[in-house]
């Protein structure tokens, strides 16, 4: 007997350089993701963000030693949705450049 899973892409996600300038990522239905950085992109850092609802107020997703959640990446690459994240319902991601990124989700 197989289970069923259930999985989302979004193919393009803005992430800005501030909070407002990025799109949300709805989570709570999901428990792990990857990131697809395209290639020719400039981002080189992501920070998390999160919210109790898709338009409220982003915080600074922290870890539980009180370090901001970020990724280093490299475009042409995809990365994993930090484990630290599992919790939240709503993500937003920043960065120290503006552009798109590719989200998958799954259950």
């Amino acid at each position: 007997m197989t289970t069923a899973r259930y999985s989302n892409s979004i193919e393009t996600v803005a992430v800005g350089a501030t909070v407002g300038a990025s799109d949300p990522i709805i989570y709570g239905d999901f428990d792990k993701g990857t990131v697809y950085v395209p290639s020719g992109s400039t981002i080189m850092t992501l920070t998390w963000h999160s919210s109790l609802s898709a338009t409220g107020t982003y915080l600074p997703a922290r870890s539980e030693a009180n370090v901001a959640i970020t990724t280093a990446v490299v475009a042409g690459q995809s990365y994993p949705i930090p484990v630290a994240l599992s919790g939240s319902r709503f993500l937003k991601i920043t960065g120290d450049a503006a552009g798109v990124v590719g989200v998958t989700l799954k259950d």
